[in-house]
């Protein structure tokens, strides 16, 4: 027998045996579910990686919205520092107490215009509208 005539008989029946090894006992659906066990680590790998430098990314987003919100907050207060000393209002409220949220402390829940405000706030001082009407009160006031 020659060489052609061996592979021409043999040929077909080594397929036939290695599709039927392959499909009926099983050997491929192992070596398909390996391959695919050995791929999903690099997969979850690549997603963390991804996952890593969104995080970064974000990090860096929220340091430098949180550094112009403070530019942003100085460049305000400094305008308004600005803005009182050319006006001569710097020091408008420099002796002025903060009124409590609660109001005065037992005391009942008080209502009206003047409700929350200390009793012994002075108020504003009034006195020098007289001096500036002088004697032309009754002429202003009739």
């Amino acid at each position: 027998m020659k060489k052609t005539e061996l592979k021409k008989v043999l040929k077909p029946l080594i397929k036939d045996c290695i599709k039927e090894i392959l499909f009926e006992e099983g050997i491929l659906s192992n070596i398909v579910s390996e391959v695919v066990r050995g791929v999903q680590p690099m997969q979850v790998a690549h997603v963390a990686t991804q996952t890593n430098v969104i995080d970064e990314q974000s990090k860096a987003l929220d340091l430098e919205r949180r550094n112009l919100l403070e530019q942003r907050a100085e460049a305000e207060r400094q305008r308004k520092i600005s803005i009182l000393n050319a006006t001569g209002f710097s020091d408008v409220f420099k002796d002025v107490k903060p009124i409590s949220e609660q109001g005065v402390p037992g005391a009942s829940k008080a209502q009206g215009a003047l409700a929350g405000v200390d009793p012994s706030d002075a108020g504003v001082d009034i006195s020098g509208i007289f001096a500036l009407g002088g004697k032309k009160w009754k002429q202003l006031a009739g």
